[in-house]
């Protein structure tokens, strides 16, 4: 014949109960609590380390852009410097931009998409935008990368050739959307850099 063992609940502390049986050990629920907890701050930590990662990449491409800008510009002005020079320093440097370019924005790509998935509910919908608006610049940079310069370097292959009108039709394109695209990321810079609250809301409602 069965026979039922009764059961009650009495507290133990703050958030704790224990479970006491007749014949039993108590039962102590913070070791579920503490899980919870550590849980919630590997959450918090994966979501802080990543929005580190994004605000970085972020800030070193769109300096790495300008600087480039500003080094190209002081070439093309440089007086020693003639046509042929300018051809082989441009076939030198446009590679090496492109590269970093694709290398960054794969990064905030990955970044941003973390950051929007451990966002709070608060802040997805600005990180929605900012992870949009890293891929449209990516978008940007591949085209002008695929379409545009390529054609555009081997216009300039041997250098030193005179400039045709397709050459500077090129460039001008490619100007137009580097400077699309770096809007783009320049915007989802000050977007990441905005101020953001808890991670999650779990780890706020167990620190209450």
């Amino acid at each position: 014949m069965a026979v039922e063992v009764p059961a009650r609940i009495q507290p133990s502390g703050a958030g704790q109960f224990r479970y006491h049986f007749d014949g039993c050990t108590p039962l102590n629920t913070s070791k579920f609590e503490s899980a919870g907890c550590h849980m919630n701050s590997r959450f918090s930590s994966g979501f802080t380390c990543s929005l580190i990662v994004l605000r970085f990449v972020l800030a070193a491409w769109i300096g790495a852009a300008v600087l480039y800008v500003v080094t190209s510009i002081a070439e093309q002005v440089f007086p020693e410097f003639d046509g042929r020079i300018r051809d082989q320093l441009a076939t030198i440097r446009f590679p090496l931009y492109y590269r970093f370019g694709f290398a960054c924005h794969l990064a905030a790509a990955t970044a941003g998409l973390i950051v929007w998935r451990l966002a709070p509910e608060s802040r997805r919908r600005t990180f929605l935008i900012v992870l949009l608006l890293i891929l449209l610049s990516g978008i940007g940079i591949l085209v002008d990368y695929r379409w545009v310069y390529t054609p555009l370097q081997n216009l300039i292959i041997p250098p030193g050739q005179p400039h045709t009108a397709e050459f500077e039709v090129l460039h001008q394109r490619s100007m137009h959307i580097n400077e699309a695209h770096l809007m783009c990321i320049a915007f989802a810079g000050i977007l990441s850099m905005l101020p953001v609250g808890q991670p999650t809301e779990k780890s706020s409602d167990s620190e209450s």
